[in-house]
């Protein structure tokens, strides 16, 4: 039995759970029931547009980004990879999204066939994941053979969606790949049902960052000419005539130029955001209704390569090359696209920042909590139209003193948003040099991170994620909660915005309709009350009508979760586990018992024989 598994969970997981004496007390793990796929495939409900399997159980996943072993080309053991899954399984998770470099999946200069031990490695890896209720979110391409060709050839990231040599070498591995029959389940990787969605792309976007809008003009040799023709013939398409497109375009059709003849060049797509400080003009606004296009041709031209051509009619196609476009390209993809992948941080900032030299505290509630529900929204709906949502990536920087808010209150924002999927970037293998998982931007990783900014945070999210909570923000309550102020100075927003975070946004408070969720923006609090669970964050003494916490240090903000483990209410309840990121006293009536101090540890690994003890237990007074 691994450390993770033999260590008293309440040192790792939850700081005390509170029980009578002999109960067997379930795990986080019980919160993924086994054999994934057995109810079928994930599914939308007609009437909610939210996740469920084909047996009409709710679907909700709460899970990691993990890719190592999935494209890895050494043989990778079983043992290996059961560790982790066992760990990770431990911690709540149910699914896993992952990535596919097709430079590591594939062999030959072009990638011509898969690495079959690359290809052995991920199907026993899928194997292990089901076995132990765990899902797969699969990322059909993410970097690899088709990148390259583009730099090669003239272009850049951006080409990848657009170039049609470059998108059929991207369809032959994905054909290969879905067609592949995995020896150790007996299915198609197309005929899974442990599958949730298969995603078209990792960021494939036609205008993206910065750095990728501004390629356009540096095209060379065939993927310029290949651009400027496909641009040409929108042109043609969308004007009657030369002098239709130089009326709306005035000096910016040079003489000469002319769609018919193919000679007008391209520009650099440009869409205002919130810190830009000016309009696009008619040629640039153009440029960006072809990139459009052509981010929908691709959708079109995937959907009818797994539909029609690979057959695989049940897995729900999805794709984040939306979230840097326009209101068209946000509308096409809810049109297009059976789920919405969503990816953002909170915040995002400079990749190498170090706690030592560049502390700070950014509050998910406080300073980002409207933007984070209004990021959220631009997956579920569009103009009232809801699709379901998943966010496929989301963390903050490490060094951010507030960190830990963002999983247990993303959690909630997921559920009061109807997002029913979330994987934290980023979960490491534990062969990753100590830099990455320690001192990396993001870092998640059982084994090195801290205890109390991020693994108790976390699980607290894997149960909050859980937790029954109505649906209740769109568009019209984020109307009635915010108000916009341009100012252009929001240090909550993410780097990787999208179209919804133009401007800052302000917001006062919110309070559900049946008022099990209460969040005050300006103070930074949320409280969720529930009779099966009680989540708070702020600071000072916490009085709630079940108990008392009080930490030692008044000043501190910090989250407490109480979750009823037996499906009884609070007052009914014999098994009930508390989460706390703070040392303090703790007073609930019918309990009594010592509440001992909260010993943090950060170095203990399952390769360690070190025996760390600090389980808080106390027993249900008699009566």
């Amino acid at each position: 039995m691994n450390f993770f598994v033999k260590t008293s969970l309440a040192i790792v997981l939850s700081l005390v759970t509170i029980t009578q004496a002999k109960t067997k007390i379930p795990t986080p793990a019980s919160l993924v029931p086994s054999n994934a796929g057995k109810h079928g495939f994930v599914t939308i409900d007609p009437q909610t547009k939210r996740l469920m399997f084909e047996d009409g159980t709710p679907a909700r996943f709460y899970g990691v980004c993990f890719q190592s072993y999935l494209e890895a080309t050494t043989p990778i053991s079983d043992e290996t990879m059961t560790t982790l899954l066992d760990d990770l399984k431990e911690m709540g998770v149910n699914v896993i999204r992952f990535q596919t470099h097709t430079t590591k999946m594939q062999e030959g200069s072009l990638g011509e066939k898969i690495n079959p031990v690359a290809l052995d490695n991920r199907d026993r890896f899928f194997a292990h994941a089901i076995k132990r209720g765990i899902y797969l979110h699969m990322n059909l391409h993410t970097r690899g053979y088709g990148q390259e060709l583009a730099k090669k050839y003239g272009g850049n990231s951006e080409c990848i969606v657009m170039i049609d040599d470059i998108i059929e070498m991207n369809n032959k591995f994905v054909t290969d790949m879905l067609n592949h029959v995995n020896p150790h389940t007996g299915r198609a990787y197309k005929d899974e049902p442990a599958i949730i969605s298969l995603q078209l792309g990792n960021e494939h976007h036609t205008y993206s960052r910065e750095g990728w809008r501004n390629k356009y003009e540096r095209h060379t040799g065939p993927i310029k000419e290949e651009v400027q023709r496909k641009f040409n013939r929108f042109l043609k398409d969308k004007y009657a005539s030369r002098d239709a497109l130089a009326k709306a375009w005035g000096d910016l059709l040079k003489d000469g130029e002319n769609p018919a003849k193919g000679n007008v060049p391209v520009c650099n797509p440009y869409v205002r955001t919130w810190k830009d400080t000016r309009d696009p003009n008619a040629k640039e606004s153009d440029m960006v209704l072809f990139c459009d296009a052509m981010q929908i041709r691709y959708h079109q031209i995937m959907r009818d390569l797994i539909r029609n051509k690979i057959g695989d009619k049940k897995h729900m196609i999805s794709d984040n090359g939306w979230i840097r476009g326009d209101r068209l390209m946000r509308q096409t993809a809810h049109a297009n696209l059976d789920l919405m992948d969503l990816q953002h941080y909170w915040p995002h900032g400079p990749r190498w920042r170090l706690p030592q030299k560049d502390a700070f505290a950014v509050s998910t509630i406080q300073d980002m909590g409207i933007s984070i529900l209004a990021s959220m929204n631009t997956a579920r709906e569009f103009d009232g139209v809801k699709k379901p949502g998943f966010i496929t990536e989301y963390n903050s920087h490490m060094d951010n003193q507030y960190a830990w808010e963002l999983y247990p209150v993303h959690a909630v924002m997921c559920n009061l948003t109807g997002i029913d999927g979330t994987t934290v970037w980023l979960y490491q293998s534990d062969s990753r040099p100590v830099w990455w998982s320690a001192d990396h931007w993001f870092s998640f990783n059982r084994v090195y991170s801290d205890v109390r900014e991020r693994l108790i945070p976390f699980v607290l999210g894997a149960y909050l994620a859980r937790v029954d909570v109505k649906e209740e923000i769109d568009s019209e309550k984020l109307k009635e909660l915010a108000k916009r102020v341009d100012d252009g100075k929001a240090k909550g927003l993410s780097v990787d915005f999208d179209a919804s975070l133009e401007e800052k946004l302000a917001a006062k408070s919110f309070v559900s309709s049946d008022k099990q969720v209460t969040i005050d923006f300006p103070q930074g609090t949320m409280m969720l009350n529930t009779p099966q669970a009680i989540f708070h964050v702020g600071s000072g003494s916490f009085k709630h009508p079940m108990f008392t916490f009080t930490p030692y240090n008044t000043d501190e903000r910090y989250c407490i979760g109480l979750f009823a483990l037996d499906g009884q209410s609070f007052e009914d309840a014999k098994i009930i586990r508390v989460f706390s990121i703070a040392d303090g006293t703790f007073n609930m009536p019918g309990f009594s018992g010592k509440w001992q101090g909260y010993n943090r540890f950060n170095k203990a690994s399952r390769r360690s024989s070190e025996n760390v003890s600090n389980q808080w237990t106390l027993d249900r007074a008699p009566n």
